[in-house]
């Protein structure tokens, strides 16, 4: 935030002298030593600003890359000061205030780009698609873990970053084989995305044929109102008179059917079987 706030200030800052210049123009000297200067600049620049951002993706430091950033509109701005000095020279024209104040605007744009994406981490955003199908499919290949949900991961910066989660387990396997399998999981979650992580285990059955058969109906039926849609921990209570499925479901923020949906999928059910009834939770998508 605080290298984009100086790429703000810069740029106002090149505003300001290049209105300047506009309102009280002056010749500028052309001689051959500024122009190899700001040549030898410009690819020094360019190099910097290459590496800055090759190290800024390689260890994901937003700081490194508002530096690229920098060091790019420094190409830009030191670019386009040598290209109005040869069109004076050849033309007379004196440009460089209005191409000046132009960066000007382009450097504070970028300056609030920079500030914006810092303030967006700090409030909290959904992080990376690839991070999160990562995460899931790490905790999903060992055995015992038979689905994942509640998938949160807090960033607070590079090495300061906590992952937790919800792990679905059989419920009819030995407790402390479970969460031997959780202490394997986190651990792994550690070393892998050096992040501090935390999962809660959820038992689920996997061993009833019935209550099987109901999870991938209801699946079924909530993926054909919307394929975006998910559910989790899935149970069913059955009773004499009617059977209660709970279960939550998992929608997108922003869904547009929010308020009809535990009536459509109730309607699907009773479709299915009139003694079915739902108990839902609706939650939205955190990943």
């Amino acid at each position: 935030m605080a290298l984009g706030a100086l790429i703000i200030f810069a740029g106002f800052e090149l505003g300001k002298s290049s209105f300047t210049k506009i309102l009280h123009p002056a010749a500028t000297v052309f001689s051959i030593l500024p122009l190899a200067i700001l040549v030898v600049a410009i690819f020094l620049k360019l190099w910097l600003s290459l590496f800055f951002g090759k190290i800024g993706k390689l260890i994901s430091s937003d700081t490194v890359k508002a530096a690229s950033i920098d060091s790019r509109n420094d190409i830009l701005c030191t670019s386009l000061v040598l290209l109005s000095a040869i069109f004076e020279y050849f033309t007379g024209l004196r440009v460089d205030g209005y191409v000046g104040l132009a960066v000007a605007v382009f450097v504070v744009y970028t300056g609030i780009a920079v500030v914006s994406q810092e303030v967006s981490s700090l409030l909290g955003q959904a992080p990376d698609p690839e991070v999160v199908e990562e995460i899931k499919e790490t905790a999903l290949s060992y055995d015992g873990i038979v689905g994942v949900h509640d998938l949160i991961v807090h960033n607070y910066g590079p090495g300061r970053v906590v992952i937790s989660l919800h792990a679905e387990v059989p419920a009819e396997e030995d407790i402390l084989k479970s969460h031997d399998i959780i202490d394997q999981v986190e651990k792994a979650m550690m070393d892998k995305f050096r992040a501090v992580t935390c999962i809660h285990m959820d038992p689920v059955d996997t061993s009833n044929p019935e209550v099987q058969k109901l999870k991938e109906v209801v699946t079924s039926i909530v993926s054909s109102i919307d394929e975006r849609l998910s559910i989790h921990d899935f149970r069913v209570v059955f009773g004499e008179t009617h059977t209660n499925l709970i279960f939550d479901v998992v929608i997108p923020f922003r869904f547009e059917k929010e308020a009809e949906l535990e009536k459509q999928i109730q309607q699907a059910v009773t479709e299915y079987d009139s003694s079915l009834f739902i108990v839902t939770q609706i939650e939205h998508n955190l990943c």
